[in-house]
């Protein structure tokens, strides 16, 4: 969203207006700014026309503009807004629910977001799908972060794998990745240590090594022969 420029404002609609109204109000400003009808004032008609444009994107397709008015919900800085309260009000908005997470781990309450993150989310229904690439990125980080502390280490190590992915494909923590990798190393010493489900733990350390997650030293390498071979209990 950007901050300096207000949807609604922009189309001179108020937030509650009809999907008609939107579109009726985009065409008579598109009429009064192109800038072939503005000659003067071209190069501010072509940006104020963009605006509208992008404006217009937003608020007439119903996904944008529920994200675009929480989004604007939690830029609002007006001390008597509650915006935790505006979010939990909102339950059957995956979108909101998703945000609340993000709020609660950013607040302190990482026990609230994990009890809410496992009510509402699972394979069939991701959190990633309602957030946006580097918002659920640095969820996920945070998520992550809590799961350890609880001592739910496949949690944890499932959250970092999927940033793993995201940021192989297309970096976005770049530097800050290092901090992925060392917790996904130290998680899977966690894991090996409470000899939680084997097999899985070999699938993950197997993973990581094709994604060059962990190093390339006897260590790991012995590790994971390790487990191939059946020998658990050296394992740690």
């Amino acid at each position: 969203m950007n901050n300096t420029c207000d949807y609604y404002q922009l189309l001179h609609v108020s937030p509650q207006a009809s999907q008609r109204e939107i579109r009726n109000a985009f065409r008579n400003l598109v009429k009064r700014f192109h800038p072939d009808l503005r000659s003067r004032e071209s190069s501010a008609s072509h940006e104020r026309l963009r605006q509208l444009i992008a404006a217009y994107h937003t608020l007439s397709n119903s996904d944008l503009r529920r994200q675009y008015n929480i989004n604007r919900a939690f830029s609002s800085s007006h001390s008597t807004f509650n915006f935790r309260a505006f979010l939990q009000k909102r339950t059957d908005d995956y979108y909101a629910q998703a945000r609340l997470i993000f709020y609660d781990l950013l607040h302190d309450s990482p026990q609230s977001a994990c009890v809410l993150y496992e009510r509402l989310f699972d394979r069939q229904r991701e959190l990633k799908k309602y957030m946006n690439r580097e918002d659920y990125m640095d969820c996920a980080f945070l998520l992550s972060e809590a799961y350890e502390d609880q001592g739910k280490y496949h949690v944890s190590s499932k959250l970092l794998i999927d940033i793993a992915h995201l940021e192989l494909a297309k970096p976005y923590f770049r530097h800050f990745f290092t901090e992925v990798q060392s917790g996904l190393q130290r998680l899977m010493r966690k894991r090996l240590k409470k000899q939680d489900n084997i097999p899985l733990i070999h699938q993950d350390l197997r993973l990581l090594r094709r994604l060059n997650i962990l190093p390339n030293n006897h260590h790991w390498k012995s590790l994971i022969g390790c487990l191939e071979s059946g020998v658990a209990e050296g394992c740690k």
